[in-house]
């Protein structure tokens, strides 16, 4: 079930660079970016989640779609 957020989400994830959690909230104006995730892996789109610490020693997570 796609929704036009979902969609926004996956038109982000296609170019296959990485987006940090934050920045996809934004764009999309998803509640649950978890949730959408695991719906475009649902429907067989492979995203991965690339955590790193920033500068500041903080773990930011970062998504990316196989292209």
């Amino acid at each position: 079930m796609s929704t036009p957020k979902i969609d926004k989400l996956f038109k982000e994830l296609a170019d296959g660079r990485n987006h940090s959690t934050r920045k996809l909230e934004k764009k999309t104006g998803l509640a649950s970016l978890t949730s959408a995730i695991r719906a475009l892996r649902e429907e067989g789109h492979s995203i991965y989640l690339n955590p790193k610490r920033d500068s500041d020693g903080y773990l930011v997570n970062n998504y990316r779609m196989a292209v």
